[in-house]
């Protein structure tokens, strides 16, 4: 028996020295690689337990009656007509189509360093802060002249409206 044994009576110290491998265990946890393959696998099993869908599976293609009257109404202004049951739901199959094709080339990358993409993000951010240059507001009288297809006295009419003007014999 220890010194240390005899004279402190029934108390008994532990020598963590003496255990046999506790030692190689010690050092074997202390190294930062083992401990990074050890959080790396807990991860791992986590997200291999977590069946939850991610953020992108969840997002789904709404088609609302408002987005339903709004592809109602383009058709019917375009076609000069109300679109049939299957016409209506060809629109909506396409609306489908074009979010599912914008959502996937986004994810892709595809809008990045695209000319197209970033003028037409121009144009709207410009309508969106009123920088768009002005429209001119047409005058009855410069209307009814290039009704009339007078455009030589198109004063108050931009000039590519002038151009226009004077090949239309249409009147008001």
């Amino acid at each position: 028996m220890d010194r240390s044994q005899r004279h402190s009576g029934s108390a008994i110290r532990f020598d963590k020295r003496r255990v046999p491998g506790m030692s190689f265990l010690r050092r074997f946890l202390a190294e930062p690689l083992v401990q990074f393959l050890v959080i790396g696998i807990a991860l791992f099993g986590y997200t291999a337990v977590d069946r939850s869908p991610s953020e992108a599976d969840r997002q789904m293609i709404e088609v609302g009656p408002g987005r339903i009257a709004q592809l109602f109404g383009t058709f019917s202004l375009t076609w000069q007509r109300a679109p049939n049951p299957e016409e209506l739901n060809g629109l909506v199959e396409a609306f489908v189509k074009e979010g599912i094709f914008y959502r996937e080339g986004t994810k892709m990358g595809l809008d990045r360093d695209d000319t197209v993409y970033r003028r037409r993000m121009q144009q709207k951010m410009e309508f969106l802060n009123g920088t768009q240059p002005a429209i001119r507001k047409w005058t009855r009288s410069a209307m009814s002249r290039c009704a009339t297809g007078r455009p030589e006295n198109g004063a108050g009419l931009p000039k590519s409206a002038i151009a226009r003007c004077g090949r239309t014999t249409r009147s008001l």
